[in-house]
């Protein structure tokens, strides 16, 4: 190829590719976490928890919902926590139902994670938990769960008013994920279970979420078939990805 040509095919070239740019299309392909790292806020409260009416996740990309009642009182859905208790044996009493069931042996969390409740009477719950708010499709990547400390020590050892697991007894978490009002995927996790021997979750375990597409809300759903065990999980570092074009 005669060598002066080439800076003439160069610059064609890069015109070509402006040209593109103004005329063509634009995207992006992101991943954000999710990490509840509100610490200012929890701290600034007696008890090392936060709540609102709704709070963005760290990331900015995807808000969590509460429910509350006529004066404003917290119902059901998300809070912010730095509470942690490893404490699992007969007779112990946590001393707040939003501590984390972790293996860590520390009092408080260095950064917030957030604690989901669901209230037996399903009208007093949020209709969407958790919501994308950015511009584009979002997809589920992965999320740490793990049980409070009393839900776990109920499990295991029960009090005075609930028994412990016995055969058969279970704790899922399912997120189910919503496009357009349509419902898409769920996932299910195992929370605890009684088949054979007891298993329960006391430290924060890895979710991978695998053959989800997007979605514009998820619900969080606690079930068991025990009506008398109270229903409360953890989460912390909600991971997703964002593609936008235009």
């Amino acid at each position: 190829m005669n060598k002066n040509f080439l800076p003439l095919l160069l610059a064609l070239s890069l015109a070509a590719t402006a040209t593109s740019c103004i005329k063509g299309s634009y995207s992006e392909n992101y991943t954000t976490v999710d990490d509840f790292d509100y610490t200012n806020f929890a701290l600034d409260n007696p008890d090392s928890t936060y709540h609102a009416g709704y709070f963005y996740g760290t990331s900015g990309t995807n808000v969590f919902n509460i429910k509350a009642d006529e004066d404003k009182k917290y119902v059901a859905g998300f809070t912010i926590s730095m509470l942690c208790d490893s404490v699992v044996k007969p007779g112990h009493v946590t001393r707040s139902e939003y501590c984390v069931a972790n293996k860590a042996g520390a009092e408080h969390s260095p950064k917030g994670f957030a604690v989901y409740y669901q209230h037996p009477d399903p009208e007093q719950n949020v209709v969407n938990d958790i919501n994308f708010v950015k511009l584009g499709l979002c997809t589920p990547k992965y999320v740490y769960v793990c049980n409070t400390n009393l839900v776990a020590n109920l499990v295991k050892y029960g009090n005075d008013e609930i028994p412990p697991f016995v055969e058969g007894d279970y704790l899922d978490l399912t997120f189910k994920f919503y496009l357009d009002e349509q419902a898409t995927t769920t996932q299910t996790v195992n929370l605890a279970k009684y088949d054979g021997s007891l298993s329960l979750l006391t430290d924060w375990t890895k979710v991978e979420f695998k053959d989800t597409g997007a979605y514009g809300y998820v619900d969080l759903v606690l079930t068991s078939n025990r009506s008398d065990l109270p229903l409360y999980c953890c989460i912390d570092e909600y991971a997703v990805g964002v593609i936008y074009e235009r």
